[in-house]
């Protein structure tokens, strides 16, 4: 629970912006690697999402790269997370299982992508 000075997380992504974060109290910039690995890891906080799954995240337009970086990708979200905001990103490394988005869903903010029908 949080007393009552704390800031609750907030969490914001939103595909119109595929190039930015919001974490508690500011924007962060990412990169089109970054947003596809956080928005994966934020459309399932509190569950492990495999080391495999967010591979296929990463590669998802079929962009060759190395297994490592989704460690290195998901180190520099968190650093830049928290020098930015001052908070730490709470996403964790579950060695040999994969990662996991510590947050309460209700603080996580996903803008659903616009589609033709919802433009008028």
């Amino acid at each position: 629970a949080l007393a009552s000075t704390e800031i609750p997380p907030i969490f914001i992504l939103n595909p119109s912006k595929r190039d930015q974060l919001f974490w508690m109290t500011t924007w962060i910039a990412l990169v089109p690697a970054q947003y596809r690995l956080i928005h994966r890891l934020a459309s399932n906080p509190n569950n492990v999402i495999t080391h495999d799954q967010l591979y296929q995240a990463l590669t998802e337009n079929q962009v060759i790269v190395e297994p490592a970086q989704v460690a290195w990708h998901i180190s520099k979200i968190k650093g830049l997370a928290y020098a930015l905001s001052g908070h730490e990103l709470p996403i964790e490394n579950l060695r040999g299982r994969g990662y996991i988005l510590n947050l309460p869903e209700m603080s996580i903010i996903l803008v659903p992508e616009a589609t033709d029908d919802t433009i008028s």
